[in-house]
């Protein structure tokens, strides 16, 4: 019996997903103990512990904006889209967003700015405030 084109498609789809999750296991056997991303969950860790939660991955920032409505007692709000962790993948940075309460960026100098740049340092990420975000030198290595 002939496979329907439907069929045939999805023979080749799983036999790329095969491949593909091949492919990630082996370059995971050649990562680091430590990765720059266990790095970052650990600092994201920090800062929960010090009411700065984080989100990743989020859609936009008002998803971030209507967090901020409904919660009180934040020192602020750590946050990235999706797109910026294909910016990690593809160029070793990752750019975060630091609000305040307010959805107030933070700035130079800002107490909230020093603390997360000082929590990234502990865990080994260098990190800078620039035109507006905190950039993150890192390569997004998250294991499957």
């Amino acid at each position: 019996a002939s496979k329907l084109p439907h069929q045939e498609e999805e023979v080749l789809a799983r036999a790329w997903s095969a491949a593909a999750r091949r492919d990630l296991a082996a370059r995971q056997g050649t990562w680091p103990d430590v990765t720059d991303h266990d790095r970052l969950q650990a600092a994201f860790t920090e800062c929960e512990e010090h009411d700065v939660p984080v989100r990743q991955g989020v859609e936009d920032h008002w998803v971030v904006k209507a967090e901020l409505e409904r919660r009180t007692g934040l020192r602020g709000i750590l946050w990235f889209t999706q797109p910026d962790v294909w910016h990690a993948v593809d160029h070793g940075m990752l750019e975060l967003n630091l609000w305040h309460p307010t959805t107030a960026n933070v700035a130079p100098g800002d107490h909230l700015l020093d603390a997360v740049l000082s929590c990234l340092a502990r865990h080994g990420l260098q990190a800078r405030f620039d035109e507006g975000r905190i950039e993150v030198a890192m390569h997004w290595q998250r294991r499957a």
